[in-house]
């Protein structure tokens, strides 16, 4: 029984608008290293806002009870929302913690091309992909 070579690798010949994909995939995860943390901060500051208000005016009420009533149709509103999206923005950011899975997939597809593509044709690439150059 002879052994078969799964080392063997098929070369994918990649054209200028899929290495433009790869390029801005891989700035995409570049970026979203710092976006994770802008996402975990923003999220937390709006909720802890949210709840913080919500605080503030049940004491509010005890204090001014007619005042309350008249802010209440306009001020629950902005709570609410400013906590549902620091609650979304959050649970986005801690979810997809580690990346898109799909993209790191296609970047691990993608990699043994890029590694026979010469640093030039990645730098072009990667130009392309910010709009310096055109195709």
């Amino acid at each position: 029984m002879s052994k078969i070579n799964i080392k063997e690798e098929r070369a994918m010949i990649m054209n200028t608008s899929q290495d433009v994909l790869v390029a801005m995939l891989r700035k995409k995860e570049t970026d979203w290293l710092v976006q994770r943390w802008i996402g975990v901060i923003v999220g937390g500051l709006n909720v802890a806002m949210g709840l913080y208000s919500l605080i503030r005016i049940s004491y509010l009420h005890s204090a001014y009870p007619q005042l309350i009533g008249l802010m209440l149709p306009y001020v629950i509103p902005l709570i609410y929302f400013f906590a549902g999206s620091g609650a979304v923005l959050l649970s986005y950011s801690i979810r997809n913690w580690q990346g898109d899975i799909k993209t790191k997939l296609l970047l691990k597809l993608a990699k043994p091309q890029w590694g026979s593509v010469g640093s030039e044709q990645i730098d072009k690439a990667q130009d392309i992909a910010k709009g310096r150059e055109k195709l």
